[in-house]
């Protein structure tokens, strides 16, 4: 049984070392998303955000990297170039929970 707090020290934990960068990059637990306009901003986005972890003792997972994607799913979301798609199960949470 872990301590129930965890989620919400480690979510600040992250919001204190990435604060800096929300023109750019969102953190949700252990999901980072990092968007940017320019291919050129995003290599230094990535870069500055990284130097930022490593700085801070955070550890990525090269499993779960995904570099240079113009779409993404991200809580519940697709992403894709300036669009938000809800997913399917989302979209059918709602039908039956929403007046």
């Amino acid at each position: 049984m872990g301590y129930k707090n965890t989620p919400s020290i480690f979510q600040r934990r992250k919001d204190n070392i990435l604060g800096e960068f929300s023109d750019f990059c969102m953190v949700y637990i252990d999901d980072i998303l990092i968007f940017s306009k320019t291919q050129e901003d995003h290599l230094e986005h990535l870069k500055v955000v990284a130097q930022k972890l490593k700085d801070n003792g955070v550890v990525l997972s090269k499993k779960k990297l995904e570099l240079n994607r113009t779409n993404i799913s991200f809580l519940g979301v697709e992403l894709e170039k300036g669009r938000v798609i809800l997913q399917p199960h989302v979209l059918e949470f709602l039908e039956k929970h929403v007046p």
